[in-house]
Protein backbone atom coordinates (compact mmCIF):
# COMPACT_ATOMS: atom_id res chain seq x y z
CA UNK A 1 0.00 0.00 0.00
CA UNK A 2 2.85 2.38 0.79
CA UNK A 3 4.37 1.81 -2.65
CA UNK A 4 0.99 2.40 -4.30
CA UNK A 5 0.46 5.58 -2.30
CA UNK A 6 3.88 6.91 -3.33
CA UNK A 7 3.03 6.27 -6.99
CA UNK A 8 -0.32 8.09 -6.62
CA UNK A 9 1.46 11.04 -4.99
CA UNK A 10 4.02 11.19 -7.83
CA UNK A 11 1.18 11.37 -10.34
CA UNK A 12 -0.64 14.10 -8.41
CA UNK A 13 -3.63 11.85 -7.77
CA UNK A 14 -3.77 12.58 -4.04
CA UNK A 15 -3.43 16.34 -4.32
CA UNK A 16 -6.11 18.34 -2.50
CA UNK A 17 -9.32 17.11 -0.89
CA UNK A 18 -12.72 15.92 -2.08
CA UNK A 19 -14.09 19.38 -1.39
CA UNK A 20 -11.37 21.14 -3.39
CA UNK A 21 -11.83 18.66 -6.27
CA UNK A 22 -15.58 19.41 -6.38
CA UNK A 23 -14.86 23.13 -6.29
CA UNK A 24 -12.44 22.80 -9.22
CA UNK A 25 -15.09 20.96 -11.24
CA UNK A 26 -17.67 23.65 -10.57
CA UNK A 27 -15.22 26.37 -11.59
CA UNK A 28 -14.28 24.73 -14.88
CA UNK A 29 -15.43 26.82 -17.88
CA UNK A 30 -18.20 25.46 -20.04
CA UNK A 31 -16.88 24.56 -23.49
CA UNK A 32 -19.41 26.66 -25.36
CA UNK A 33 -19.34 29.67 -23.05
CA UNK A 34 -15.54 29.70 -22.87
CA UNK A 35 -14.89 29.54 -26.62
CA UNK A 36 -13.69 33.12 -26.90
CA UNK A 37 -11.12 32.56 -24.14
CA UNK A 38 -9.17 30.08 -26.30
CA UNK A 39 -6.72 31.15 -29.00
CA UNK A 40 -7.90 30.57 -32.56
CA UNK A 41 -5.67 27.54 -33.07
CA UNK A 42 -7.16 25.72 -30.03
CA UNK A 43 -10.88 25.98 -30.63
CA UNK A 44 -13.00 23.64 -28.47
CA UNK A 45 -15.12 21.23 -30.47
CA UNK A 46 -18.69 22.47 -30.89
CA UNK A 47 -20.06 19.11 -31.94
CA UNK A 48 -19.06 16.87 -29.04
CA UNK A 49 -22.59 15.49 -28.68
CA UNK A 50 -24.03 12.71 -30.82
CA UNK A 51 -20.79 11.59 -32.48
CA UNK A 52 -22.69 8.55 -33.68
CA UNK A 53 -26.21 7.16 -33.77
CA UNK A 54 -29.39 6.81 -35.84
CA UNK A 55 -30.37 9.67 -38.14
CA UNK A 56 -33.33 10.72 -40.30
CA UNK A 57 -31.47 10.78 -43.62
CA UNK A 58 -33.58 9.15 -46.37
CA UNK A 59 -30.92 8.81 -49.08
CA UNK A 60 -30.24 5.12 -48.41
CA UNK A 61 -26.60 5.32 -49.51
CA UNK A 62 -23.22 6.39 -48.17
CA UNK A 63 -22.41 10.09 -47.98
CA UNK A 64 -19.67 12.10 -46.30
CA UNK A 65 -19.94 15.82 -45.61
CA UNK A 66 -17.61 18.27 -43.91
CA UNK A 67 -18.67 19.84 -40.63
CA UNK A 68 -20.95 22.87 -40.82
CA UNK A 69 -18.42 25.09 -39.06
CA UNK A 70 -14.93 25.71 -40.40
CA UNK A 71 -11.95 25.68 -38.05
CA UNK A 72 -10.41 29.05 -37.24
CA UNK A 73 -6.78 30.13 -37.02
CA UNK A 74 -5.48 28.36 -40.13
CA UNK A 75 -3.68 29.99 -43.09
CA UNK A 76 -5.64 29.91 -46.34
CA UNK A 77 -2.81 29.45 -48.87
CA UNK A 78 -1.41 25.99 -49.51
CA UNK A 79 2.23 26.96 -48.95
CA UNK A 80 1.59 28.70 -45.63
CA UNK A 81 -0.81 25.99 -44.49
CA UNK A 82 1.74 23.27 -45.28
CA UNK A 83 4.22 24.98 -42.94
CA UNK A 84 1.54 25.45 -40.30
CA UNK A 85 0.72 21.72 -40.18
CA UNK A 86 4.35 20.66 -40.79
CA UNK A 87 3.58 18.81 -44.02
CA UNK A 88 5.98 20.24 -46.64
CA UNK A 89 4.72 17.86 -49.37
CA UNK A 90 1.14 19.07 -49.04
CA UNK A 91 1.34 21.48 -52.05
CA UNK A 92 2.76 18.69 -54.20
CA UNK A 93 0.18 16.03 -53.37
CA UNK A 94 -2.65 18.58 -53.63
CA UNK A 95 -1.67 19.46 -57.19
CA UNK A 96 -1.28 15.77 -58.02
CA UNK A 97 -4.81 15.21 -56.71
CA UNK A 98 -6.05 18.11 -58.83
CA UNK A 99 -4.49 16.56 -61.94
CA UNK A 100 -6.41 13.33 -61.33
CA UNK A 101 -9.65 15.23 -60.76
CA UNK A 102 -9.29 17.26 -63.94
CA UNK A 103 -8.14 14.28 -66.02
CA UNK A 104 -10.30 11.35 -64.88
CA UNK A 105 -9.76 9.34 -68.10
CA UNK A 106 -6.01 9.81 -68.34
CA UNK A 107 -3.68 6.80 -68.33
CA UNK A 108 -1.25 8.87 -66.27
CA UNK A 109 -1.75 9.24 -62.52
CA UNK A 110 -0.91 12.44 -60.69
CA UNK A 111 1.31 10.67 -58.16
CA UNK A 112 3.79 9.88 -60.96
CA UNK A 113 4.15 13.52 -62.01
CA UNK A 114 6.52 16.24 -60.89
CA UNK A 115 4.83 19.24 -59.35
CA UNK A 116 5.57 21.40 -62.44
CA UNK A 117 3.51 19.00 -64.56
CA UNK A 118 0.45 19.41 -62.34
CA UNK A 119 -2.15 22.21 -62.50
CA UNK A 120 -1.18 25.44 -60.70
CA UNK A 121 -2.93 26.11 -57.43
CA UNK A 122 -3.47 29.44 -55.68
CA UNK A 123 -7.01 29.02 -54.36
CA UNK A 124 -8.20 29.69 -50.82
CA UNK A 125 -8.27 26.62 -48.55
CA UNK A 126 -10.74 26.21 -45.69
CA UNK A 127 -9.94 23.74 -42.89
CA UNK A 128 -12.41 21.65 -40.88
CA UNK A 129 -11.93 19.50 -37.80
CA UNK A 130 -14.47 16.81 -38.64
CA UNK A 131 -16.70 15.24 -41.26
CA UNK A 132 -19.96 13.32 -40.92
CA UNK A 133 -20.48 9.95 -42.59
CA UNK A 134 -24.03 8.70 -43.15
CA UNK A 135 -24.72 5.15 -44.24
CA UNK A 136 -27.42 2.48 -44.40
CA UNK A 137 -27.01 0.23 -41.35
CA UNK A 138 -30.28 -1.56 -40.51
CA UNK A 139 -30.51 -2.59 -36.86
CA UNK A 140 -32.80 -2.41 -33.85
CA UNK A 141 -31.10 0.86 -32.92
CA UNK A 142 -31.66 2.50 -36.31
CA UNK A 143 -35.21 1.21 -36.79
CA UNK A 144 -36.97 0.71 -40.11
CA UNK A 145 -35.20 3.71 -41.65
CA UNK A 146 -31.86 2.02 -41.05
CA UNK A 147 -29.74 5.15 -41.49
CA UNK A 148 -26.76 5.74 -39.23
CA UNK A 149 -24.34 8.64 -38.85
CA UNK A 150 -20.94 9.01 -37.25
CA UNK A 151 -18.46 11.83 -36.99
CA UNK A 152 -14.89 11.37 -38.19
CA UNK A 153 -12.47 13.73 -36.51
CA UNK A 154 -9.08 15.21 -37.29
CA UNK A 155 -8.18 17.89 -34.79
CA UNK A 156 -4.89 19.02 -33.23
CA UNK A 157 -6.50 19.61 -29.84
CA UNK A 158 -9.30 17.18 -28.94
CA UNK A 159 -11.13 18.82 -26.02
CA UNK A 160 -8.33 21.40 -25.98
CA UNK A 161 -5.66 18.78 -25.28
CA UNK A 162 -3.92 16.20 -27.47
CA UNK A 163 -4.46 15.49 -31.19
CA UNK A 164 -7.10 13.13 -32.50
CA UNK A 165 -6.68 11.77 -36.03
CA UNK A 166 -9.29 9.17 -36.94
CA UNK A 167 -8.84 6.43 -39.54
CA UNK A 168 -11.12 5.59 -42.46
CA UNK A 169 -11.62 3.00 -45.18
CA UNK A 170 -11.07 4.39 -48.68
CA UNK A 171 -12.61 2.66 -51.70
CA UNK A 172 -9.77 2.00 -54.16
CA UNK A 173 -11.18 -0.86 -56.27
CA UNK A 174 -14.91 -1.50 -56.32
CA UNK A 175 -14.45 -4.75 -58.25
CA UNK A 176 -12.70 -6.47 -55.33
CA UNK A 177 -14.59 -7.78 -52.28
CA UNK A 178 -14.15 -6.62 -48.71
CA UNK A 179 -10.79 -5.40 -47.50
CA UNK A 180 -9.18 -6.30 -50.85
CA UNK A 181 -10.91 -3.33 -52.47
CA UNK A 182 -10.23 -0.96 -49.59
CA UNK A 183 -7.27 0.94 -48.19
CA UNK A 184 -6.94 2.31 -44.67
CA UNK A 185 -6.06 5.98 -44.29
CA UNK A 186 -5.45 8.23 -41.31
CA UNK A 187 -6.95 11.69 -41.72
CA UNK A 188 -4.43 14.45 -41.01
CA UNK A 189 -6.59 17.31 -42.28
CA UNK A 190 -10.09 17.92 -43.57
CA UNK A 191 -10.28 20.84 -45.98
CA UNK A 192 -12.07 22.22 -49.02
CA UNK A 193 -11.39 24.63 -51.86
CA UNK A 194 -13.10 25.92 -54.99
CA UNK A 195 -11.33 25.40 -58.33
CA UNK A 196 -12.87 26.53 -61.61
CA UNK A 197 -16.14 27.20 -59.75
CA UNK A 198 -16.32 23.61 -58.43
CA UNK A 199 -16.12 22.76 -54.74
CA UNK A 200 -13.71 20.02 -53.66
CA UNK A 201 -14.16 18.57 -50.14
CA UNK A 202 -10.96 16.68 -49.35
CA UNK A 203 -8.81 14.98 -46.78
CA UNK A 204 -5.04 14.89 -46.39
CA UNK A 205 -4.11 11.35 -45.35
CA UNK A 206 -1.40 8.84 -44.52
CA UNK A 207 -1.81 5.32 -45.92
CA UNK A 208 -1.83 1.97 -44.10
CA UNK A 209 -1.35 -0.95 -46.48
CA UNK A 210 -2.09 -4.65 -46.06
CA UNK A 211 1.01 -6.62 -45.09
CA UNK A 212 -0.34 -9.88 -46.55
CA UNK A 213 -2.96 -11.19 -48.97
CA UNK A 214 -4.72 -13.12 -46.20
CA UNK A 215 -6.00 -12.22 -42.71
CA UNK A 216 -3.92 -13.14 -39.68
CA UNK A 217 -4.30 -16.86 -39.03
CA UNK A 218 -4.71 -16.55 -35.25
CA UNK A 219 -7.11 -13.60 -35.03
CA UNK A 220 -8.91 -13.62 -38.37
CA UNK A 221 -8.14 -9.90 -38.70
CA UNK A 222 -6.24 -8.23 -41.52
CA UNK A 223 -2.88 -6.67 -40.68
CA UNK A 224 -1.76 -3.29 -42.06
CA UNK A 225 1.46 -1.29 -41.86
CA UNK A 226 1.97 2.43 -42.33
CA UNK A 227 3.36 3.18 -45.79
CA UNK A 228 6.53 5.29 -45.64
CA UNK A 229 8.63 7.16 -48.18
CA UNK A 230 12.34 6.72 -48.81
CA UNK A 231 13.14 9.34 -46.18
CA UNK A 232 11.15 7.39 -43.59
CA UNK A 233 8.26 9.85 -43.43
CA UNK A 234 4.72 8.50 -43.89
CA UNK A 235 3.35 8.61 -47.43
CA UNK A 236 1.08 11.59 -48.00
CA UNK A 237 -1.94 11.88 -50.30
CA UNK A 238 -5.04 13.99 -50.88
CA UNK A 239 -8.33 12.15 -51.39
CA UNK A 240 -11.86 13.28 -52.24
CA UNK A 241 -14.38 12.83 -49.43
CA UNK A 242 -16.54 10.76 -51.79
CA UNK A 243 -13.93 7.99 -51.71
CA UNK A 244 -14.40 7.43 -47.95
CA UNK A 245 -16.50 4.30 -47.48
CA UNK A 246 -16.54 3.88 -43.69
CA UNK A 247 -14.71 4.74 -40.52
CA UNK A 248 -11.94 2.32 -39.49
CA UNK A 249 -10.57 1.08 -36.19
CA UNK A 250 -6.98 -0.13 -35.86
CA UNK A 251 -5.54 -2.14 -32.98
CA UNK A 252 -1.77 -2.09 -32.37
CA UNK A 253 0.07 -5.40 -32.62
CA UNK A 254 1.79 -5.33 -29.26
CA UNK A 255 5.20 -6.88 -28.71
CA UNK A 256 6.54 -8.55 -25.59
CA UNK A 257 7.77 -5.35 -23.94
CA UNK A 258 5.63 -3.20 -21.65
CA UNK A 259 4.63 0.28 -22.75
CA UNK A 260 6.23 3.22 -20.90
CA UNK A 261 4.13 4.57 -18.04
CA UNK A 262 3.90 7.97 -19.73
CA UNK A 263 2.63 6.50 -23.02
CA UNK A 264 -0.53 8.25 -24.25
CA UNK A 265 -3.12 6.59 -26.47
CA UNK A 266 -2.99 9.49 -28.96
CA UNK A 267 0.46 8.19 -30.01
CA UNK A 268 -0.82 4.70 -30.86
CA UNK A 269 -0.98 5.14 -34.63
CA UNK A 270 2.55 6.56 -34.76
CA UNK A 271 4.75 4.14 -32.86
CA UNK A 272 3.75 0.55 -33.62
CA UNK A 273 5.08 -1.37 -36.60
CA UNK A 274 1.77 -2.94 -37.60
CA UNK A 275 -1.92 -2.93 -36.73
CA UNK A 276 -4.96 -5.17 -36.87
CA UNK A 277 -8.05 -3.97 -38.73
CA UNK A 278 -10.56 -4.42 -35.93
CA UNK A 279 -13.65 -5.91 -37.54
CA UNK A 280 -15.03 -6.58 -34.04
CA UNK A 281 -15.21 -2.89 -33.06
CA UNK A 282 -19.02 -3.02 -33.35
CA UNK A 283 -21.68 -4.90 -35.31
CA UNK A 284 -21.76 -2.22 -38.04
CA UNK A 285 -18.02 -2.60 -38.65
CA UNK A 286 -18.35 -6.39 -38.75
CA UNK A 287 -21.28 -6.18 -41.16
CA UNK A 288 -19.47 -3.67 -43.40
CA UNK A 289 -16.29 -5.74 -43.70
CA UNK A 290 -18.20 -8.99 -44.11
CA UNK A 291 -20.66 -7.83 -46.76
CA UNK A 292 -18.63 -5.25 -48.66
Amino acid sequence: MDALRRKFVQRGMLTGTTTSFTEDLLNMPDWEDAEDSYPDFIQPERETENDLGPCDDQSGGVSVHLAYTAARGYPHTVETLSRHINQPKFPHVLRQFLFDQLNPHSDIFGESLDIDQCPPFSEKITVFHSAVLTCFAPSDECGSNGMYRERIRSTPHWHGKRPRRDTVFVQVDGSLPGVLGLAVARVLLFFSFIYNKKNYPCALVNWYLRSDDEPDEDTGMWVVEQEVQRDGRPTLAVIHLESIAHSAHLLPRFGIDALPENFHHSQSLDVFESYYINKFANHRMFSFLSSN
